[in-house]
């Protein structure tokens, strides 16, 4: 997971939360790995991908 904020000014302290947010609607959830496992990759980032669309 730390690899997602590499190069980035996020900590994973920051991203989790944001990125359960996204995915389930909550800022703790399951081991972030064991989710995004579980939903598929593709799956998650369709749902962040839609989080970045500007008329949300």
């Amino acid at each position: 997971m730390q690899s997602l904020c590499d190069e980035t000014d996020l900590s994973l302290k920051t991203f989790c939360p944001v990125a359960y947010d996204l995915l389930i609607g909550r800022e703790q959830g399951p081991k972030l790995t064991t989710l995004l496992t579980t939903i598929s990759g593709e799956r998650a980032v369709h749902l962040l991908a839609l989080s970045l669309r500007p008329d949300r």
